[in-house]
């Protein structure tokens, strides 16, 4: 990034002076791929690196089933109420009882989490948990 101020910089320097069109425009142009690139990097979703160690794993994966767990009770308690828009409100008219219901879509996204986890697990040979019959005991 600092290379790139400095010979804008430069060219900048070069413009004032009489210099060349060509040297501006190829400035602009890699200014403008970096930028891209590093906009195309930004938006990529982070790797997560689990940790190795079983104990640590399924610490992790039993807080995920708590979440979960209290996400399932947010989604009751968001189902009962008033729906909180009128698409929603025609969406539950017409069967999709999930519709407006933010809890739902958070609970998607951490039981994706669970499975990652349960997956790590199974991959360094630890035991596995079942999700399932743990949310079924919490419940």
């Amino acid at each position: 990034m600092i290379v790139v101020v400095t010979l804008y910089a430069i060219d900048i320097s070069r413009i004032f002076r009489g210099a060349r069109v060509f040297s501006v425009l190829r400035t602009c142009t890699l200014v403008i791929w970096l930028c891209a690139g590093l906009c195309y990097a930004m938006a990529q979703e982070p790797k997560v690196r689990l940790p190795k160690s079983c104990a640590i794993l399924s610490a992790e994966l039993k807080e995920e089933i708590k979440r979960i767990h209290a996400l399932q009770e947010r989604a009751k308690r968001e189902r009962a109420a008033p729906a909180p828009d009128v698409v929603s409100a025609f969406g539950r008219l017409f069967g999709n009882k999930d519709a407006g219901v933010q809890a739902v879509k958070d609970m998607k996204s951490r039981r994706a989490v669970a499975e990652d986890l349960n997956t790590a697990l199974r991959s360094n040979n630890c035991t596995t948990i079942d999700i399932e019959a743990e949310l079924s005991q919490l419940r």
